[in-house]
């Protein structure tokens, strides 16, 4: 349930990439301490690690906007923005673009042009029908 006055509510990569990293290392201590170390059990000492751990994760959360900024920026001088390909490709008719008179100064700013994001945004899609198509 997302609060009225905090809809729509915009997700990013970087919660579930997170908890999902997170979530993957606790699960593999504990199949070393259960199949490995002690098969069967589960001792004191296993059992206040995964607690640790566990204090770690709470630990990653109240630094969450901090770790979060050292991700994306470590991320983002690996890879540059253009040369990422897009999630998707739309595909359909074409859509009528507007006429442009060759002597038009505004030429340039009246054709439509692909967002583009900054850190931090997300996409949102919103289906578009033409005006002239009518519903029943």
């Amino acid at each position: 349930f997302t609060p009225p006055e905090l809809a729509p509510l915009e997700l990013t990569w970087w919660p579930l990439a997170r908890d999902c990293t997170y979530y993957a290392l606790t699960l593999i201590t504990l199949s070393v301490w259960f199949g490995a170390t002690t098969p069967d059990a589960i001792t004191w000492w296993e059992a206040t690690l995964q607690f640790l751990l566990y204090l770690g994760y709470v630990l990653v959360m109240y630094y969450n906007d901090d770790l979060e900024e050292f991700v994306a920026s470590k991320l983002s001088a690996k890879t540059r923005r253009d040369t990422v390909a897009p999630l998707f490709a739309v595909e359909g008719p074409p859509v009528a673009q507007p006429k442009i008179d060759e002597g038009d100064e505004k030429a340039e700013t009246t054709r439509p042009r692909a967002p583009s994001l900054s850190r931090g945004e997300s996409v949102r899609f919103e289906p578009s029908v033409p005006a002239s198509r009518k519903y029943p």
